[in-house]
């Protein structure tokens, strides 16, 4: 049986608003200058475009199905592609955004053109799996971790078991069967994942998951809409080292860039033993990853050891108290100075237009990134210090989607309005029941342009003299090899 693996691109439209350009620069991440997205793609790159979640359920079933992977994350893919591979069944993989419009047009087309059985599976649907089978094409859906459940249903399609009993979602008799989500609760009865299901050459980076779940609960977040897939789990230390130790068979590891998928990267035990088991298997690359700011002082200088050069935290907000992670100013201050010290650099994310947020919120928000930027040693080359604000957007049934319910907020009743409603707050279209009325689209235009300041200063600037550094350094290479 022929099985399609897509992993959707980040949104919809590939034209770029004013607007949207404007988020990206605020962001580092100028993709409408091409001189400069081209130096930024030396620094923090394939952060989006790597299809961990696809190689991690193709490599459950490749042994009993001819199965493909079609990452349009990269550009790379075409639907035509996808059609001429003629698949029986197709799994897309749904995160979030305005992406979800592309779905549910590409999913109903290839359902007509091909006769494939449709499977939608990944955040969004697992926040609303009842929405995301009612108003689209699927015939089933998996809610929470699929890996052991996808290939189940895999073989109830061909007819050879039941459906499984947790995890999807379908309809029988014209009525809806709900399921609880699905969970792995132990990460070590997983396979582990098989890179060589793409290939690595299309890559500049990989990504290695170590854990999942959260130990917050960002009522924001989307994981804080589905608590059984919110507790906290880790891979046990020898998996992750055997899972490096496969794709440095099929690349350089040393020359690539690699992203440790885990939400709180911030047990010190826990990172010293990994840390201690990469040291012995002679594992060392261009680590990144996100953490809280909880590691010690041994723990960063042990991750400096084996190649880590960037952390990034959810800093969220200027107003201390206001999101679980960063309680105390002083303690994130104090942890951004260790993580320096140490030769890393340090990256913020931050949240715009969270309900009750209001303008002096966000000058405090400048406030403290400022400070920070401070902080950032001269000595240091490269980026120091990289923000990422983004634009808050409510998720299906998480806490602080029912708060705006309950105050009149109209919310989106089908799969595709999902998607509109995240391309116009990308587009800075703002509900203003959504925002509470305390932010206008002008305060967002103001911070933007504050971070747009802080980014070229602090990172695309010290990106661009590496590159001239390197550019001079190989002219003057190959006039010694003439020479000779």
């Amino acid at each position: 049986m022929r099985v399609a693996l897509v992993m959707c691109p980040m949104r919809y439209r590939t034209n770029t608003t004013w607007f949207e350009a404007l988020h990206n620069l605020s962001k580092g991440e100028p993709q409408f200058i091409r001189f400069f997205n081209k130096i930024r793609r030396r620094g923090l790159i394939d952060f989006r475009s790597y299809p961990l979640g696809p190689i991690c359920l193709a490599t459950t079933v490749k042994d009993q199905y001819q199965v493909r992977i079609f990452n349009f994350l990269d550009g790379d893919n075409r639907i035509a592609d996808l059609v001429a591979f003629d698949p029986e069944v197709v799994s897309f993989t749904c995160s979030t955004g305005s992406a979800l419009i592309w779905v549910a047009e590409v999913a109903g087309y290839i359902k007509k053109r091909c006769g494939s059985t449709i499977i939608l599976g990944g955040p969004h649907v697992t926040l609303d799996p009842l929405g995301s089978l009612t108003t689209t094409v699927a015939d089933f859906v998996i809610a929470g971790d699929g890996d052991i459940v996808f290939k189940e249903l895999l073989g109830h399609i061909e007819g050879k078991n039941h459906i499984p009993q947790t995890g999807v979602w379908y309809r029988y008799n014209h009525s809806v069967q709900p399921a609880n989500p699905a969970v792995v609760s132990d990460l070590s009865l997983l396979p582990v994942p098989d890179h060589s299901l793409v290939d690595q050459s299309c890559y500049r980076g990989v990504h290695i998951e170590t854990s999942r779940g959260c130990r917050y609960a960002c009522d924001f977040c989307f994981l804080s809409g589905m608590p059984q897939n919110h507790i906290y789990r880790v891979k046990p230390v020898e998996m992750v080292v055997a899972e490096l130790k496969a794709v440095a068979r099929l690349r350089d590891l040393s020359k690539s860039k690699v992203y440790i998928v885990d939400s709180n990267f911030r047990s010190n035990e826990r990172i010293l033993d990994l840390m201690s088991a990469f040291r012995k298997a002679q594992i060392k690359a261009e680590f990144w990853t996100a953490s809280d700011t909880h590691l010690s002082r041994e723990a960063l200088k042990a991750m400096r050891e084996r190649g880590f050069f960037f952390l990034h935290s959810g800093v969220e907000d200027g107003v201390s108290g206001r999101f679980p992670k960063i309680t105390d100013r002083e303690h994130l201050i104090s942890f951004v100075k260790q993580v320096y010290a140490e030769g890393l650099s340090f990256g913020g994310d931050f949240i715009l237009g969270y309900p009750e947020q209001k303008p002096a919120d966000l000058k405090e928000t400048v406030t403290l990134a400022k400070q920070l930027c401070k902080l950032a040693l001269k000595k240091q080359r490269g980026p120091k210090i990289t923000f990422q604000p983004h634009f808050f957007r409510p998720y299906p049934n998480t806490p602080v989607f029912g708060q705006m319910v309950a105050r009149g907020w109209k919310s989106p009743k089908t799969f595709t309005e999902w998607g509109k409603l995240h391309d116009s707050i990308s587009r800075g279209m703002i509900d203003p029941k959504m925002k509470f009325n305390y932010l206008s689209r002008e305060d967002l235009i103001k911070v933007m342009f504050s971070f747009i300041l802080l980014n070229i200063r602090y990172q695309l600037f010290p990106l661009a003299m590496i590159k001239l550094r390197q550019s001079i350094l190989n002219i003057f290479r190959k006039f010694k090899t003439k020479d000779k």
